[in-house]
């Protein structure tokens, strides 16, 4: 009998030895993304040893009779195929990525189970908590095994050859073991009132879940037969609807549907654990119940990438790519800076390296990036390491670039890299290949105008959409370009200072911060090129006299009604209108209703031109959501914009009660198709009382930078020298974007002044982008010849040239100091 019980405990304490081991193996997979395939086989194979080991230890001691194993030994080797299952679907996909929350409530069932078995007499209170997460996980348990139902008979067959499928079987195997331990305890009364409250809680979840599941449903459902009832629009379908649903996380996750989570009606065991929505598929038990009871929507798979796209801010998961990044990481960002305080601006650098994690050495994956810029800035280098070296992008219009990209990435398999305009102060930059053999790198420079407010020049960090930046790690240096120490300067706490005006951050990834100083005057010198000179000189407005005989309320759901209340009180004699499908003047019998009806809008399109009045003024309150101009660009309503913005005589002056403003709204102000303005309530009190708008009257040969209220000038000669490059560059940038958005939706918007003004200052606009193909002969092959007369893809050192290798000397040597301060801060603790 001792003999019995020694080996008894030795098969415990080995189930319990490899559980741990499987424990890390599973995690050592998971985290090294699948590096090594054999790893699965390894768990596996650690379960079935041990069922031999347990199987013969039992015929040892009580021969052929299969049901005296022992209990103990039969919850070990089910933790084992448990740990097993979840292996197996990282790689072969029964179930797609699971919710963390599940996670844990499958660890607190075997627990639960685990005490059970192995401590049945528990003090009464916390057997009562024990059979609380049995109950739990008795739910838990059914709904895999229905889940898996339809795979059983392929179970059952399978594990006569192969033993392979038990896997499949796993969920009703535990859902019997958990009925049979609770069924035989001797439960209190309190015990078994625990394991119902247990069973009870998921339930109850889950009704009340699929309740706001398919109330929501309803919603959109209605919404949308309403839309489709109510009288001809200007307006796209999907538009009216992406204005009208709920904007919360229900109403997105029925949105997303298939795109992002599993349904239930089908399984993924051999394809790749993706949604079409460039994001892994998630299965999540609530959502796969609510969607299986819930009538499917009759809306498009284009229309519901479009209202997501719009609404929920989902655009750079959407944008479309020719190659899956689903197993990308961005594993290190390198940032350089360099801020020129006396013509207010700066140059920003990122260097980004991006890991493929697939285990398999020839796949090919793409690395889409979204960089969201601070109003004004432009895009001015982009570089792509082919071979371990640093090869500089040229420029050409956006067709031929979206040309060679799509030929060579798609049909020849190459490296490229192409970086386009977007509008909202965007860019979109395309990697490929991104392989798991080494880390793709790549570089943009961007020019930002320094943003002033309250007396403070500041900049933002420029930051990005893209493959995840978990453990990423990021060094910044940045150098702020003047004689004397600068002052009042704040800078987040985390940058060290390295010599006079230099700072240094190491660590891991900030997405989000920013630097602000004390303005200084504006400096006297210019940049020259092509025998033309670009200065600054400060932005001065003018208060012009407006009838202001039509006010319209652009409105919508960030408006709240004391400010509708407030804003018509000051217009009161004024003509008032709103807009819902027509222009409705204000009346006291209509505007309570009126109002009510227009501020449930997620976000507001007002058609500019329908606006019949030489002197119109706006009033306007924006959501950060709304569709993009060119989203826009197939509808009648896009269509007699652009005809009006053309044609268009009358100004029309915009007042925006936040700091907010649209997509659509920001595209209008860049086009400088509005006299715009933003402020507060008492601001716009002074402008109703005074009649009076600021505006900036620019020439011919002048452009406004609003944001850091300076005006850059260009005249014939060369003047007093001095200045970046960015002058030039950002001279080009809006008279660019100005001149384009006369004609954004005609090809005759692409002229060739545009080209030429958007290639001397090597821009990304509207009519042009950056690529970077492998060879001489691609470039050949696209027409894609190398830029003349121009100043090239942009510098930390701001002369516009090739950068040269001191440059990158400076940055090796900051970092090489901060590590050494490092190195002694640490050993001199």
């Amino acid at each position: 009998m001792e003999t019995t019980n020694s080996k008894s405990q030795l098969m415990i304490l080995l189930g319990i030895l490899l559980n741990a081991i499987s424990l890390v193996m599973y995690n050592l997979f998971a985290r090294l993304k699948h590096s090594d395939d054999f790893i699965v086989f390894i768990v596996y194979f650690i379960g079935i040893a041990y069922f031999i080991a347990i199987t013969i230890n039992n015929m040892v001691a009580n021969g052929w009779r299969i049901f005296k194993l022992d209990v103990r030994h039969f919850f070990l080797l089910l933790s084992l195929l448990t740990i097993s299952c979840f292996t197996i679907n990282l790689e072969i996909n029964v179930f797609s990525e699971m919710p963390t929350w599940l996670f844990i409530a499958f660890f607190a069932t075997y627990i639960s189970l685990g005490l059970q078995i192995f401590f049945p007499t528990m003090q009464t209170y916390f057997s009562a908590v024990n059979f609380f997460f049995l109950g739990i996980g008795s739910m838990l348990a059914l709904y895999f095994t229905l889940y898996l139902m339809p795979t059983m008979p392929f179970a059952f067959v399978g594990l006569v050859f192969f033993g392979f499928t038990i896997h499949l079987l796993m969920p009703i195997i535990l859902l019997i073991t958990l009925l049979v331990q609770v069924v035989r305890a001797r439960k209190t009364f309190l015990q078994t009132l625990a394991y119902y409250l247990g069973v009870a809680l998921p339930i109850a979840i889950t009704i009340i879940y699929i309740s706001a599941y398919n109330t929501a449903n309803q919603r959109i459902h209605t919404a949308n037969a309403s839309i489709i009832t109510r009288p001809l629009v200007d307006l796209p379908t999907w538009i009216l609807l992406s204005q009208s649903i709920d904007n919360d996380n229900i109403t997105e996750t029925i949105m997303k549907g298939n795109f992002v989570y599993d349904s239930g009606t089908s399984f993924n065991f051999f394809s790749p654990n993706m949604g079409s929505f460039s994001e892994k598929k998630l299965h999540n038990p609530f959502i796969v119940m609510a969607a299986a009871l819930t009538k499917e929507l009759e809306i498009s798979d284009e229309e519901r990438i479009k209202v997501l796209r719009t609404l929920f801010g989902n655009r750079h998961k959407a944008t479309q790519k020719l190659w899956t990044g689903k197993d990308l990481k961005t594993s290190e960002v390198l940032t350089n800076i360099r801020i020129y305080p006396e013509f207010r601006l700066a140059y920003v650098e990122k260097i980004i390296s991006v890991k493929n994690s697939n285990q398999y050495e020839w796949n090919q994956q793409e690395a889409l990036y979204t960089f969201n810029l601070p109003e004004g800035s432009v895009a001015s280098s982009l570089s792509l390491w082919i071979n371990g070296e640093e090869q500089k992008s040229r420029l050409t219009t956006k067709n031929k670039a979206d040309s060679a990209y799509t030929t060579v990435v798609g049909v020849e398999v190459r490296d490229p890299s192409v970086m386009h305009w977007q509008e909202g102060n965007k860019l979109i930059v395309n990697v490929f290949p991104c392989t798991p053999q080494e880390n793709r790198r790549f570089k943009i420079g961007v020019t930002i105008p320094l943003k002033l407010e309250n007396g403070k020049l500041i900049l933002d960090n420029v930051n990005f959409e893209g493959p995840v930046a978990e453990s990423t790690l990021e060094t910044t240096i940045l150098i702020v370009e003047a004689d004397k120490k600068m002052e009042n300067l704040e800078i987040p706490s985390y940058f060290d200072e390295i010599a006079q005006n230099k700072f240094e951050y190491s660590g891991s990834y900030i997405e989000n911060w920013s630097i602000s100083f004390d303005k200084l005057p504006i400096s006297g010198k210019s940049f020259s090129f092509g025998n033309n000179s670009y200065s600054l000189s400060e932005l001065k407005t003018k208060n012009r006299k407006i009838s202001m005989d039509t006010i319209f309320l652009d409105i919508n759901s960030s408006w709240s009604e004391d400010e509708f209340d407030e804003v018509l009180s000051f217009f009161k004699g004024k003509e008032v209108f709103v807009y819902f499908d027509e222009m409705i003047k204000l009346s006291e019998q209509n505007k309570d209703e009126l109002f009510k009806r227009i501020n449930s809008l997620n976000f507001s399109l007002l058609p500019f031109h329908k606006i019949k009045s030489n002197s119109a003024l706006v009033i306007s309150k924006s959501t950060e959501n709304s569709p993009n101009y060119s989203d826009l660009k197939e509808s009648n309503f896009m269509k007699e914009l652009s005809k009006f913005l053309t044609t268009k005589s009358q100004t029309i002056y915009l007042f925006n009660l936040n700091n907010t403003l649209s997509p659509f709204l920001k595209t209008l102000k860049q086009f400088r198709a509005i006299e715009y303005m933003e402020g507060s309530l008492a601001d716009l009190e002074k402008i109703a009382k005074n009649s009076k708008f600021p505006v900036v009257s620019t020439a011919e040969n002048e452009v406004s930078i609003t944001e850091a209220n300076m005006l850059i000038k260009k005249v014939v000669g060369v003047e007093n020298t001095g200045a970046p490059d960015h002058l030039l560059r950002m001279f080009a940038y809006n008279k660019t974007v100005q001149e384009a958005g006369k004609n954004f939706f005609d090809e005759k918007f692409i002229t060739d002044n545009l080209i030429t003004l958007a290639e001397e200052a090597y821009i990304v606009s509207p009519v042009s982008s950056l690529i970077v193909l492998e060879s001489q002969a691609d470039y050949e092959r696209f027409d894609i010849d190398e830029n003349q007369n121009t100043l090239g893809n942009a510098s930390v050192l701001g002369h516009g040239g090739v950068p040269e290798p001191h440059e990158w000397i400076l940055i090796v040597v900051s970092i090489l100091v901060v590590l050494i301060t490092s190195i002694k801060k640490f050993f001199g603790r």
